[in-house]
């Protein structure tokens, strides 16, 4: 990666850091750049592990599903969408994405209606 890119990508994560979640339309507005680079620098990004893609226009930053996680954490072993969504105050559109995310992590397992806290 080069210098322009790691500034680029630091403003990215400095753009999404009050936010849980946001998306790439979300950073080419409040960056201004063109969206060919966002798109660009999202993947070197997530490539780096410095952002999570948890769905195709929903992004998020690794200190924030730690911050989610301490939610999974004040939960039952065995809980509901319903349960996660009161838990952390996550709009309902996005809790499946992070669920998920926590899924394919090996911190939960969906059974049915319900994950059961493994990890």
């Amino acid at each position: 990666m080069n210098q322009r890119q790691q500034e680029l990508l630091a403003r990215v994560e400095q753009a999404m850091d009050p936010y849980v979640t946001c998306s790439p339309k979300d950073l080419t507005v409040s960056l201004h750049i063109p969206p060919q680079a966002t798109h660009q620098i999202i993947a070197i990004g997530v490539q780096e592990e410095r952002i999570v893609r948890l769905d195709k226009d929903v992004l998020t930053l690794p200190k924030h599903l730690l911050a989610l996680r301490k939610h999974i954490d004040s939960l039952t072993p065995r809980f509901t969408v319903a349960d996660f969504r009161r838990a952390s105050a996550l709009p309902r559109s996005i809790v499946p994405a992070v669920l998920d995310w926590f899924d394919t992590q090996g911190i939960t397992q969906r059974e049915g209606d319900y994950r059961i806290v493994i990890g």
